[in-house]
């Protein structure tokens, strides 16, 4: 019988449980502990898998006590406590001595840090009117969303990501002020015209079915009693709310509907967009508003509050690292997270990274189709992989292969926003390519105005590298094969997207 190791996770987010469950499957009688600041854990159920690379799932939260009830040889143990610091030429972690009935060290054969991100919320000096600024995170933080806005006319939304787009969607019955540091919306996601495109099928319909937006056997989302044998559960900033968080919830604001402002379709026109404008300072508020926003741009808007969506920070800065005189014992982290190579390894032996704070870059032989966001769905693929990586690393036997280099070979990821389904795939906006070429690259896009979006991005030789499609497609897997068997596609032209043309052809 081999011998048995302690793997140690730090973070109770998708890939550190993604992590705890691939790898408790891998070496059953190895023991697991996860360190995480809350009870609540969130996992993964539902999977779809809708090509070699694209998986669209659910996210639930649970409690300690039922997440890994069904798991065969069950090993693993939840520690509530955040980590301090790390001794990793002793394998330590120490954890918060302020934290009840929490042990003050760990010892451990293998770590893996998968210690997520938190909001980049926005600081300003006067601290009394931080109180007006809330960032989006955790279900916590959603919740106080909706209960300030039930008296709330008017909020102004900071950031151009996935939170802000999903936001300015979903709040009914109050104004709202967007400040974007970009020429266009969803510019962290989106070039100009598939914005616009998104944008605008928000006034041509709202993006799909009202009457089964908010049904429940379609969320991504569930949210489980935040409470453990009767006692109230301390909130975490470490892990994410996760995919279609908003489903769960109706943002509605304390405007009469009377007064809100309609387009000449009849759709709900309540938000004002302030392009390429930063937030430069809150103002005491008057009778009429609690507080004001001044905008680079000069402009004042009075508000009930502010939300700020203007990205995370990687949590690689909040354990401290026990000095040491050997160079090998340093973790080597950039700006993005821990730094690790192609087995997810960090600088330092036996210590692993996954998910938001882990560091791709620095991979050889990355594929020139696949970069790094921080998204549920690489999270997931993080976690699974560095179990098994670890498991490997470990040189005993283990029960089988989960998890390979190929899903790190095209980009891709499926979301909604504005209540369509999105699919990226490979460098869907011609990224690091456009910079690394003087050469043009060729796209070409349809479109059908409030239904669907299909752009595809073509390089020098006529290989497709990219794909971003928007609504009820079909295309997903077709566009998959394609960039993966990259054939010269410039015979076609514009016909590829032609419905007459039957590319699958080409590749059986």
């Amino acid at each position: 019988m081999s011998q048995s190791k302690h793997l140690i996770i730090v973070g109770g987010g998708i890939a550190g449980v993604t992590c705890a469950q691939s790898y408790n499957y891998l070496r059953p009688n190895d023991k697991i502990t996860i360190i995480s600041q809350s009870p609540l854990l969130k996992s993964v159920f539902n999977v779809n898998k809708i090509s070699k690379t694209l998986e669209e799932f659910q996210v639930k939260e649970s409690n300690v006590n039922d997440l890994f009830n069904g798991e065969k040889n069950n090993n693993i143990e939840i520690v509530i406590s955040s980590v301090t610091a790390i001794d990793t030429d002793k394998h330590i972690v120490y954890l918060d001595d302020n934290v009840v009935n929490s042990k003050s060290e760990l010892t451990f054969d293998y770590l893996c840090i998968c210690s997520g991100a938190r909001p980049n919320v926005i600081k300003i000096e006067n601290v009394e009117l931080q109180k007006y600024i809330i960032g989006i995170r955790d279900t916590e933080t959603v919740k106080d969303l909706k209960e300030r806005l039930l008296g709330a006319r008017r909020v102004v939304i900071v950031g151009n990501g996935g939170i802000a787009l999903e936001l300015v969607h979903e709040i009914s019955m109050c104004e709202v002020i967007w400040s974007i540091k970009d020429n266009h919306v969803g510019n962290a996601f989106f070039d100009s015209d598939a914005a616009s495109f998104l944008y605008d099928s928000k006034h041509l319909g709202d993006g799909g079915d009202q009457q089964t937006k908010k049904d429940d056997s379609s969320l991504n989302l569930m949210i489980v009693d935040r409470s453990l044998n009767g006692e109230d559960l301390p909130m975490s900033n470490r892990s994410s709310i996760g995919p279609q968080w908003y489903c769960k919830y109706k943002f509605i604001g304390g405007v009469d509907a009377s007064k809100i402002k309609t387009n000449n379709n009849g759709s709900v026109d309540n938000i004002g967009i302030e392009y390429e404008t930063t937030v430069v300072n809150l103002l005491e508020g008057d009778s009429e508003y609690p507080v004001y926003v001044l905008l680079s741009n000069g402009k004042k808007y009075g508000c009930d509050f502010i939300v700020s969506a203007t990205g995370v920070l990687t949590n690689h800065d909040t354990i401290r690292t026990i000095p040491t005189t050997s160079a090998t014992s340093t973790l080597e982290c950039s700006n993005d997270g821990y730094i690790v190579n192609e087995n997810m390894m960090t600088s330092v032996n036996d210590v692993f990274a996954a998910g938001d704070v882990a560091d791709l870059s620095k991979w050889p032989n990355l594929s020139p189709l696949w970069f790094q966001m921080k998204l549920w769905s690489q999270a997931r693929t993080m976690g699974r992989y560095t179990a098994q990586c670890i498991a490997k690393h470990t040189g005993l036997p283990y029960t089988d292969e989960i998890s390979t280099r190929f899903e790190f070979e095209i980009f891709a990821h499926v979301t909604r926003f504005f209540n369509l389904k999105v699919v990226m795939l490979g460098l869907y906006n011609g990224q690091q390519q456009q910079q690394q070429s003087s050469k043009p690259l060729t796209i070409y896009h349809k479109v059908k105005p409030g239904k669907s979006y299909i752009k595809i991005t073509l390089n020098q030789e006529g290989r497709l590298i990219g794909a971003l499609l928007i609504g009820e497609t079909d295309l997903e897997e077709t566009f998959e094969n394609l960039m993966m068997n990259q054939i010269d596609l410039s015979r076609f032209g514009s016909d590829i997207l032609n419905s007459d043309v039957d590319i699958e052809d080409y590749f059986d």
